[in-house]
């Protein structure tokens, strides 16, 4: 943030706003291809002979870990949309 003529805080200039907007479409990409990676994971591991030689809880611990990154991943696409938004002036 830059001071205007008078000493007080201006917003973000044009050029900051599509770098930061930029940023944010990056991070959203990144987060989807996250959430991809890991339903693939869940899928791959049901079908896997691992999944039918390991105990119940075992598998509910590890697909139960998959699901809560993927509840991440999916606030951070939230509030990356968010303060997109914000940016966009909408």
């Amino acid at each position: 943030m830059s001071k205007d003529k008078r000493g007080g805080k201006r917003g973000k200039s044009d050029e900051d706003k599509k770098k930061a907007i930029t940023a944010l479409n990056k991070s959203i990409k990144s987060l989807e291809k996250q959430i991809e990676k890991h339903e693939s994971k869940i899928k791959d591991f049901i079908g896997s002979v691992d999944y039918k030689n390991m105990s119940e809880k075992k598998r509910a611990g590890l697909i139960g870990h998959w699901e809560k990154e993927i509840a991440v991943f999916k606030e951070n696409i939230k509030k990356a949309k968010e303060e997109r938004k914000k940016l966009r002036g909408r």
